[in-house]
């Protein structure tokens, strides 16, 4: 639960009404991290298993068009989602 208390304004002058700040906030929850053109990095192999799953059982996809490229550490993974189809 989120709560915004009266006249708390965080050092910015931004005047919102409660109702603005919820709307702004539920939009933020509900973004999508795996969105097409994303870029995930430091990522392992179960790491992209696991985006893969989301991606494919709970989004509910078809097919889906990765890019996976080795990062400059030679450790780590990244992963760009090129386009996904339901």
């Amino acid at each position: 639960m989120i709560s915004f208390a009266d006249g708390f304004e965080g050092g910015h002058n931004i005047k919102l009404s409660k109702l603005q700040i919820k709307k702004l906030v539920d939009a933020v929850m509900e973004t999508n991290p795996f969105g097409e053109g994303s870029r995930h990095g430091a990522l392992h192999p179960d790491h992209i298993k696991e985006i893969v799953n989301h991606i494919m059982f709970v989004e509910n996809n078809s097919s889906v068009y990765l890019i996976i490229d080795k990062e400059s550490d030679g450790f780590h993974l990244s992963l760009t989602i090129d386009r996904k189809e339901k």
